[in-house]
């Protein structure tokens, strides 16, 4: 994935979709010509968008009262596209993302035995939407204290199907995508506060411009990220492609400064994108500590922790709440 056509993928963070943009049209019953092969019973690919803070995460996990997303899913197609009642329909996802993680374009496969006569896309992504609706009775909670899938506002629904498409039988999110892309969002406020313990007269175009020369000199080619990961590594290797990595000053709707992180990989390691955050974050903060605003000795702090190939030079990963599951391409 090239690095300029990446960044379309990032502008629903700081241009709101609009609630007509993702309703299904007269057409989106519709088969894509030329990309579905004949087969018994139908494959569909769907983008979902989600705030984390509700779920325990994509994946299903037994005895957690709060609920996941892709439970949810399941609860709300499984009437519609299930043909074997003992036994649930399989729904399969780009990236599957912890507790607390958003998402404003997460890719999901699904599957069913029934005809196009039977079920389409535009059946899909209604089953999902009219379910989020019905649950939104001016109510945040159920009755027993676990959180409904939609915002206590009311209008902001928790889990939203943005589109749907038919795809080949052979179409996998997680093995199919060619790249992802992750933001990573900072109130600024308390991170100036954190580095005027530093510098009293620190600004926070300076520390973004510190982590911005650290991000930027790790995209573009092949690294072992290993350093910046957790957990068992069950591939084969932990090397990854950054083709974006960039720090930028945002400002919110509300008027609000904020920092934002964007990466757009071809592989991301568990826990890298927070670990990988935070870390740049804690380089920022003592080159502050040390006087030093050069982005040109920037660069090279946070490339010479990847290469150490040692964890113990990471810092712990960031909170999970900050980060948003963007998009991905297929081809």
């Amino acid at each position: 994935c090239e690095t300029d056509s990446n960044m379309d993928m990032f502008q629903p963070i700081y241009q709101p979709i609009k609630a007509s943009d993702s309703e299904a049209g007269p057409n989106a019953n519709a088969t894509n010509e030329g990309t579905v092969q004949k087969r018994r019973g139908q494959s569909f690919k769907l983008q979902v968008a989600y705030q984390g803070h509700a779920f325990c995460g994509w994946q299903i996990q037994p005895n957690n009262d709060i609920p996941s997303i892709q439970q949810t899913l399941i609860d709300c197609l499984d009437p519609l596209l299930n043909s074997d009642p003992n036994k649930p329909i399989d729904i399969r996802v780009c990236g599957r993302t912890d507790a607390g993680v958003s998402a404003l374009g997460q890719y999901c496969r699904v599957r069913t035995l029934r005809s196009e006569e039977e079920v389409g896309p535009a059946d899909i992504q209604k089953a999902i939407n009219d379910q989020v609706h019905l649950n939104s009775l001016d109510k945040s909670s159920d009755s027993d204290g676990s959180t409904s899938i939609v915002h206590e506002h009311a209008s902001i629904p928790l889990v939203w199907c943005t589109s749907v498409e038919r795809v080949t039988d052979k179409f996998h999110p997680t093995f199919d995508a060619k790249c992802r892309a992750y933001s990573y969002l900072i109130d600024a406020d308390p991170l100036l506060t954190a580095a005027k313990e530093f510098n009293k007269d620190v600004r926070i175009e300076d520390i973004v411009s510190l982590m911005d020369s650290m991000l930027q000199e790790i995209q573009g080619e092949e690294l072992d990220f290993f350093a910046l990961s957790y957990g068992k590594v069950k591939t084969e290797n932990t090397l990854c492609t950054l083709s974006r990595a960039r720090a930028y000053v945002l400002q919110t709707a509300d008027g609000q400064r904020a920092v934002g992180i964007e990466l757009v990989g071809n592989r991301f390691l568990r826990r890298m994108v927070r670990i990988l955050v935070a870390t740049t974050i804690r380089e920022a903060l003592i080159m502050l500590d040390q006087d030093l605003f050069d982005t040109a000795t920037a660069r090279a702090r946070l490339l010479a922790i990847v290469n150490t190939n040692n964890r113990t030079e990471s810092a712990k990963a960031a909170p999970s709440n900050g980060l948003i599951f963007v998009g991905a391409r297929f081809h």
